[in-house]
């Protein structure tokens, strides 16, 4: 899979992280990325692919979640709004989203995961072959 994440800056918190979450002092264990980006900036899609699942999720906010067939999927949270459905097919490129401040850390960003039949897949290290 070949592509790249359109949401803002590339500096965030890095892959296989321990997060303390800032109101209620819990730790979670991210298995992707948060990307810093402005609340409202468009988030695009990194590869051709149908939106199999979007709703809210504890500890990801809003979330939307794209199979790219071969055993690939993405994950893209917290939105501040989802702009597909679940069943919509959706090229490389387009909008899917808009960055919010849905998830746990409460501030603007897209938290993004990549998962090969299941196995989290480190997203700097796809991003960099971009």
């Amino acid at each position: 899979m070949k592509g790249g994440c359109h949401a803002g800056k590339r500096k965030g918190r890095p892959f296989y992280s321990k997060v303390r979450h800032p109101k209620v002092n819990t730790v979670t264990f991210n298995i992707g990325i948060t990307i810093e980006s402005p609340l409202g900036q468009p988030v695009k899609n990194v590869y051709a692919g149908k939106v199999i699942y979007v709703g809210w999720l504890k500890g990801y906010g809003q979330v939307m979640i794209i199979d790219h067939k071969g055993g690939f999927y993405t994950l893209y949270a917290h939105l501040g709004k989802v702009l597909k459905d679940t069943g919509d097919e959706v090229e490389s490129g387009a909008e899917v989203g808009l960055i919010g401040d849905s998830g746990p850390e409460g501030r603007p960003g897209l938290y993004f995961e990549i998962r090969q039949k299941g196995v989290p897949r480190d997203p700097m290290a796809w991003l960099s072959t971009r």
